[in-house]
């Protein structure tokens, strides 16, 4: 059985709150790495778009999103998060 947030206002809480932290940590990314993350995740291009739109490598681009994933982990973490959380 699934519980949603709106029979939980305490699990409400806990994900706008866990969104503020997941915001500012995105946030506070450079924008080498936090530009891909965010054409890779939120408009959902594959890294050879990434590339050619942001004219940087093929392998730039899969290193940045990967160390930047990597980044937001650690940052999470600290937050309380679980590593489960993120791709």
């Amino acid at each position: 059985m699934t519980t949603s947030t709106a029979e939980r206002p305490d699990l409400a809480a806990l994900h706008n709150e866990r969104s503020v932290d997941v915001r500012n940590a995105v946030a506070g990314l450079d924008s080498s790495y936090r530009q891909p993350l965010l054409l890779a995740f939120f408009e959902g291009l594959t890294h050879r778009e990434i590339a050619d739109r942001l004219d940087e490598p093929l392998g730039t681009v899969k290193s940045r999103v990967r160390a930047a994933i990597q980044t937001l982990k650690a940052k999470l973490h600290r937050y309380g998060g679980h590593d489960d959380e993120l791709p």
